[in-house]
This record gives structure tokens, C-alpha cells and sequence, in this order.
């Protein structure tokens, strides 16, 4: 692991136990292919980090910042954070920080339930699976959407009192 990222990380884990430290700032981070293995991230604040081919295997990303990050292909397979994902047809699909993946196709949540007919007929998808996906990201945004917005809103708190 980056010595940098090393030290971020050895500062929240003293925040964490109430021994000092600070809360692990990452936001527009590049930790692309970093290895984060078991890693303690919880609440940490990852928003807009890349974490493409990031190992978070075994990571705890609870109460983690995860707006507009970019996890395509991180290997999440342990984890703990919140996120949705499934195998529900020809892709894969993976919903966290506001954005769903399905197949090569990333976009927020908001943009998924405007578009996600016209994007699946432009991918040849039949009318059951369009709907079969379209269920999915409806459930996914409603479950997640609400859950993101509260962990969000005490992260900006929490950035507020200690600016003031």
C-alpha cells in the first residue's frame, strides 16, 4: 500500500478508537488498483475517489462517503458497505455512491430511470429483460437512495462543526 494512503489510514483508525487522529480524507483520491485489502474505511470520506481495480476485499466501508466514486471492477468481495448487486440477466449489475453498472454502462441513479428503456433497446435487450433490469433499478435507487442521503448529510454536519 502507498505509504501516503498508509498514513491516512493509520490517522482514522486512531480517530476511530477515540485516540486522536483525523477522519480519513479521500475525496477525488487516486487509488486506482490499490491494494485496500481488509482495510478499515468506516466513514471514511471516499467521494469522487477512483478505486478502479481497487482490492477491498474484506474492507469495511460502513458509514463510508462513496459519492461519485468510481468502483468499475473493484474487487469487493467481503466488503462491508452499503451496496446492491446482482446477477439478474446477460450483465452484472452493481449499485453504490449514487451510480448503478450494468455491463459497461455506468450512470446515477437518476439517469438510469430516465434513460435505462432507450439504454437497454440500444443494447438489443428484449422488452422482458429492459423490464427485468428496470425493476432492479428502481428497488436499487429506492433503497439506497435514502440510506446514501443520510450518511451524506452527517458527513456535511460533521465538515460543518469542524469548520466552524
Amino acid at each position: 500500500m502507498d505509504a501516503k494512503v498508509q498514513g491516512i489510514l493509520d490517522k482514522h483508525k486512531k480517530w476511530l478508537d477515540g485516540e486522536g487522529g483525523e477522519r480519513a480524507d479521500l475525496r477525488s483520491a487516486d487509488l486506482y488498483k490499490a491494494d485496500l485489502y481488509g482495510a478499515n474505511l468506516r466513514r471514511a470520506d471516499l467521494c469522487e475517489a477512483d478505486l478502479r481495480w481497487a482490492d477491498l476485499r474484506w474492507a469495511n466501508l460502513r458509514e463510508a462517503n462513496l459519492r461519485e466514486a468510481y468502483l468499475r471492477e473493484a474487487n469487493l468481495r467481503g466488503a462491508r458497505l452499503l451496496y446492491l448487486d446482482g446477477n439478474i440477466g446477460r450483465h452484472r449489475v452493481f449499485a453504490a455512491g449514487g451510480h448503478i453498472i450494468i455491463g459497461c454502462e455506468r450512470h446515477t441513479y437518476e439517469h438510469w430511470l430516465e434513460h435505462g428503456e432507450e439504454i437497454g433497446r440500444a443494447n438489443e435487450y428484449s422488452d422482458t429483460e429492459i423490464a427485468r433490469y428496470m425493476t432492479w433499478i428502481r428497488f436499487a435507487a429506492e433503497m439506497l437512495t435514502p440510506l446514501e442521503a443520510e450518511i451524506a448529510e452527517k458527513f456535511d454536519a460533521e465538515a460543518a462543526e469542524v469548520s466552524e
